[in-house]
Order: C-alpha cells, then structure tokens, then sequence
C-alpha cells in the first residue's frame, strides 16, 4: 500500500459526486469532519470507516438498474470531398459507466463528443438519448462537454461553482454541500 491516503480522498469524493445521491455525500461529509475534530484518532481507523463506508455504498450500487443514456449507431459526418470526416461510429451510454474515448489527433475525438452534445450536425446515423421526449434544448442542458478551448470566467471560481451546481437543481444546503 502507497499510503497515499488524500490521493485516495480527492477520488473517492469524485467518485461519490457521480452518485449523486445527497445523503451519502453528506454522510461522507460527515465522516471527514468527525476526523478533522477528532485528531487523535488514528488513521488507520479512519479509513477503516471510509471503507465500511464503501462498502454499503457498493451494495446499493449493485442493487441500481443500469440505464441507458445514450445509443448512437453508424454516425458519420464530413467536412467536404477530400477533407476530414468521421465515419460509422457507434457507441452505447450505460448509467454508472466511465467512458474514455482515446485516439490520435485528428482521428475524430472531439468532433464526435460535439455531435454528442448536439453541438454540430451529422450527415447519417442515429442517435438516441435516454428520454427523447424532450426537446434539443433540454437535452443540452443535460449534457456535459467541456472543449479544448473553454470561455473566460467572470468573479470567483466559488461564485462560479455555486452558479453552476444551482443550474443543476442543487438547491440551498445540496449547494452549499456539493460545492465545498
């Protein structure tokens, strides 16, 4: 063991802000500020709690159905005759999955996260999000795309944490919770 313990913290909340169910966040919450308070509590106690504490969360995990998000098959866009274009990709979004899309330059990465995003058109293919009732307006507000090249934030990065986790329906103290 590397004994890298708040390596291993940083990630855990990462991960535990994908669940994104309140009360184990703040439970988490909890567990951290019982050890700021308690100092003379070793830490191997302390992570022996964080991995009870994983373990409960992995059993209700596995009790969740998978749902899926996104279906896109045989997508191709092109940017003209002789210059780049993306040819029949395919691809399935599960709820709880980590996707990596990894290429070389060029190959199509973003152009295709950006068609994801509905942020550029394609010429054929299909794709399906998970309630296609909804207009493209709200599907976008759904979706995360964060591009190479991103706008200047105006104020602080808190003001801007807290404007963004409201815009996601985090309201008052899920605010206040998720974004420390």
């Amino acid at each position: 063991m590397h004994k890298n313990y708040d390596f291993g913290l940083r990630s855990f909340i990462d991960c535990l802000l994908d669940v994104f169910d309140f009360d184990y966040f703040a439970e988490f919450i909890s567990l951290i500020e019982e050890n700021e308070e308690n100092k003379e509590m070793p830490d191997e106690e302390f992570y022996s709690k964080i991995l009870l504490f994983l373990d409960k969360l992995e059993l209700s995990e596995s009790s969740l159905k998978k749902e899926q998000l996104i279906h896109a098959q045989a997508v191709s866009r092109s940017y003209g005759d002789g210059k780049f274009s993306l040819k029949n990709v395919s691809l399935d979004v599960f709820s709880g999955e980590v996707i990596g899309l990894v290429g070389e330059n060029g190959n199509g990465k973003t152009t295709f996260l950006r068609i994801l995003a509905k942020e550029l058109g394609f010429d054929s293919g299909v794709i399906q999000y998970k309630n296609t009732s909804k207009n493209s307006y709200d599907i976008r507000t759904e979706l995360v795309f964060i591009p190479q090249r991103t706008p200047t934030w105006y104020g602080n990065l808190y003001d801007n944490l807290k404007f963004t986790a409201a815009n996601y329906g985090f309201k008052g103290a899920q605010n206040q919770l998720y974004v420390i």
